[in-house]
């Protein structure tokens, strides 16, 4: 009976070695959950592996934001934060063809291409699917291009969803050397009752028509 005591403390010395054999070895400082040590970051769990947090979205500039008290380009005779600013910030609908071809105008005239985008319909030969790089190429045709003096001259009701209309307008491009293009356009009526631009006419340009009538003139008084 002596020996009891003695084996019990062999036994329980033995269990605590082969526990401690298998304890976990201590966290990192960077990650130690100690209060005395500084919290674990982003930079911390990324740090090594290539990766970084995910940067902060820059919000876009407004590119209309410059232009609010000037006169809208549209020709309705008032000024731009009255006229068709809203529609280009969605906040309003053209209630009409006419009023989608002003807006659309007015978006090529103070370089909005976002606006020229979504009110095409995906029925018309120049949508594409690609929005990124669609919008791009249109910004970038919309910065060598200056568009001015939209004058409306026909609006056609083909069959209540379906409108044409005949205009005119001025474009100078890198040259600065202005052009009058007359054109007719095409527009329809979505299923939510949204106008939207169907296609253009190639446009003809009458600058050159003034050109070639003037040529006829002194030829034929030489002649």
């Amino acid at each position: 009976m002596a020996l009891l005591p003695s084996l019990t403390c062999i036994v329980v010395a033995a269990r605590l070695d082969l526990l401690s054999a298998f304890r976990p070895p201590p966290l990192p400082p960077a990650l130690s959950t100690h209060p005395s040590r500084r919290p674990t970051t982003s930079l911390d769990v990324f740090k090594g592996f290539g990766a970084a947090p995910p940067a902060t979205s820059k919000k876009k500039e407004d590119p209309t934001a410059e232009h609010l008290d000037d006169d809208c380009p549209c020709f309705e005779g008032k000024l731009y934060k009255d006229c068709c600013r809203p529609l280009h910030k969605g906040v309003a609908q053209p209630a009409d063809a006419e009023q989608l071809l002003r807006a659309r105008f007015c978006a090529h005239a103070f370089k909005v291409p976002r606006y020229i985008l979504t009110t095409t319909s995906i029925d018309s030969d120049t949508y594409k699917e690609n929005q990124e790089k669609w919008e791009r190429k249109t910004k970038e045709i919309l910065d060598k291009a200056e568009f001015e003096n939209l004058q409306i001259k026909n609006i056609t009701d083909i069959d209540g969803d379906h409108t044409s209309i005949e205009f005119t307008y001025d474009v100078s491009g890198p040259n600065r050397k202005t052009e009058t293009k007359k054109e007719k356009s095409y527009f329809v009526k979505s299923e939510g009752g949204r106008w939207m631009f169907l296609r253009s006419d190639k446009p003809k340009d009458l600058t050159a028509d003034s050109r070639m009538k003037k040529r006829k003139v002194a030829s034929g008084g030489l002649v």
